[in-house]
């Protein structure tokens, strides 16, 4: 079986982590002697931590949002409120509204295999796709 095929067939195998098709992929990278497709895959393996001015854009979260938990006066608890970034100073909101993901793709997935075991997803449904459903707003 050809290394692209094994690659392709990987993508859709739930026993395979993401970070084995890079690993993958970066042998083919080498095979097809391809520099620029080579140094996306040591970025996604090993985080963007030495490069982060050109971080894609596909790892920058904007326009997040933040809730906490507060207490008035009275000694009322108000729990998960929403933080409205407007009230806060621009240098503030500049920070909070925005967050990168340095992380590498094996701790990225590490952090959502051990989130979902908390939930009780498995791997194997998270790769189908289960865990993700658009939570409604209350």
């Amino acid at each position: 079986m050809s290394l692209l095929r094994r690659i392709q067939d990987a993508t859709i195998d739930p026993k395979f982590q993401l970070a084995d098709i890079l690993r993958m992929c970066k042998i083919l990278a080498a095979r097809l002697d391809h520099k620029a497709f080579k140094e996306w895959i040591d970025q996604e393996l090993n985080g963007y931590f030495k490069d982060r001015d050109n971080i894609p854009n596909y790892r920058i979260l904007e326009n997040l949002q933040h809730r906490g938990n507060f207490y008035n006066i009275y000694g009322h608890q108000f729990k998960n409120w929403s933080i409205p970034l407007i009230k806060l100073p621009e240098s503030a909101r500049q920070v909070l509204a925005k967050r990168c993901i340095w992380f590498s793709i094996s701790s990225l997935e590490d952090s959502v295999i051990q989130e979902n075991r908390l939930k009780g997803i498995s791997k194997n449904r998270c790769r189908q796709g289960e865990g993700f459903e658009k939570k409604e707003q209350k």
